[in-house]
């Protein structure tokens, strides 16, 4: 084979092997490996081409930048196969001559630089569980080291999970806990408030809609919560650092409660996120996507589509009138900036995360585009954010599409965001200093 074609299925071969051995951080090393790839590559045929001399080797380029993606995003798993890769890719360097050290240093440097810049256009997430603070131990809440007292909630319709091997692994180690499977959607919410009526602790299997609807019932009863990540997409479950049955059931053995913030939109309980307008089909559209890109690349593809088909739409925001394409609110401050956030530092700083897209100004979608594929949106002039406790929300329409924590539902025209004044109680397992301690265990905020 040629060697520019062996090098490109060299390339292929790990790319693949990233995606399909490291799952979602797998797939984003081998999407941003092939990102910065790309540059490297482009960078060095463009320094060719402005003199007669080469200096820049490509090869080491390209190597140096997926070895430092995977070393950025998935060091367990891609960074091994990228090194591999990298390795036997600059062992074919010999065979056609000696490369003189400055086009290795050159190689090094653009892939170096590669990797910087997609980092910019495509921020990295830190995914370590969010802070919040712990409560005070108290019995009464507290399920038996058998897991007595705890009642468990399945949605059996909340993605592509093993459910009954998750529920194995659950009653394994809590032979004692109950378990309620629901197969029909309709009868989530009252089937989640029987189950947190008659338990001490209420579980819940599913996602993050499905965990909403959780925490729903657990305020309205006044039990702890008790997540078990089960779904498509498992956000909160990831932000309050059960992860795994293993963490969950760690966090109920040792008897661990945080207080989280939760706020409503139009009286809906929601977690992580909500939205309405352009952002509900954006989250629709995008949601579609990232578990099989991540979730950068999908917000981009979905950024296209809404901006293509959809238009500004009109209301008013705390009395004052705007157009606007998309509105997005956080449940406390989210990272990274821009129209992919992912991960936040604590989950009880009191704050409502608002992002907005100015419809008014002139070429409002082409700037948009442009300041988010320059690593620069926080500076764009049709973008704002800002944090907030209430948001009051009127638009000339009878009803609106909203959507919390990802499930789309019919809102009226007129309609409050809010923090709650009560916290929710779940059960997380916490070390070190990443939690702080609340003085009496009370579930309000200050």
């Amino acid at each position: 084979a040629h060697p520019i074609t062996r090098q490109c299925l060299l390339w292929a071969v790990a790319t693949v092997a990233q995606a399909v051995l490291g799952r979602r951080p797998g797939r984003r090393a081998a999407l941003r490996g092939v990102f910065a790839g790309g540059v490297a590559t482009t960078v060095v045929r463009l320094l060719g081409r402005l003199g007669s001399q080469r200096p820049i080797d490509g090869r080491w380029a390209v190597a140096t930048s997926f070895v430092a993606v995977g070393a950025l995003e998935a060091p367990k798993i891609a960074l091994p196969i990228s090194s591999g890769a990298a390795a036997l890719s600059l062992r074919s360097v010999r065979a056609g001559g000696p490369t003189p050290p400055v086009a290795r240093i050159g190689g090094v440097v653009v892939g170096g630089l590669a990797t910087a810049i997609t980092t910019r256009v495509w921020p990295l997430v830190d995914h370590t569980p969010a802070a919040a603070r712990t409560v005070s131990r108290h019995a009464d809440v507290e399920p038996s080291s058998t897991g007595q007292g705890l009642v468990i909630v399945v949605n059996a319709a909340s993605g592509p999970s093993a459910h009954d091997e998750l529920l194995a692994e659950v009653l394994d180690a809590l032979p004692d806990a109950e378990v309620v499977k629901v197969d029909d959607p309709s009868q989530l919410d009252t089937r989640l408030l029987e189950a947190a009526a008659a338990a001490t602790v209420l579980g819940v299997v599913g996602g993050d809609g499905t965990i909403g609807a959780g925490a729903s019932a657990a305020l309205e009863v006044g039990v702890p919560l008790a997540v078990f990540p089960g779904g498509t997409l498992n956000h909160f479950a990831r932000d309050v650092g059960v992860d795994t049955v293993a963490g969950a059931v760690a966090a109920i053995r040792e008897g661990q409660l945080v207080e989280v913030d939760t706020a409503r939109i139009d009286g809906r309980i929601f977690l992580n996120t909500a939205s309405f307008g352009g952002y509900s089909e954006f989250v629709e559209a995008r949601e579609q996507l990232e578990d099989r890109i991540g979730k950068w690349p999908a917000a981009m593809v979905a950024l296209g589509r809404v901006l293509v088909a959809g238009q500004p739409f009109e209301l008013t925001l705390d009395g004052r009138p705007m157009k606007v394409w998309l509105v997005f609110i956080g449940n406390c401050a989210y990272d990274p900036p821009g129209f992919a956030p992912a991960t936040r530092s604590r989950l009880d700083d009191g704050q409502l995360d608002v992002r907005m897209v100015d419809g008014s100004e002139p070429m409002a979608r082409t700037r948009l585009v442009l300041a988010v594929l320059t690593g620069r949106l926080l500076r764009s002039g049709v973008y704002s954010t800002r944090l907030v406790e209430r948001l009051d929300i009127a638009t000339p329409d009878s009803s609106t599409t909203l959507a919390a924590d990802g499930e789309i539902f019919e809102g009226r025209g007129s309609f409050v965001v809010e923090k709650s004044p009560t916290r929710l109680r779940v059960f997380a397992p916490r070390s070190g200093d990443a939690s702080v301690p609340s003085a009496d265990g009370a579930n309000t905020r200050p």
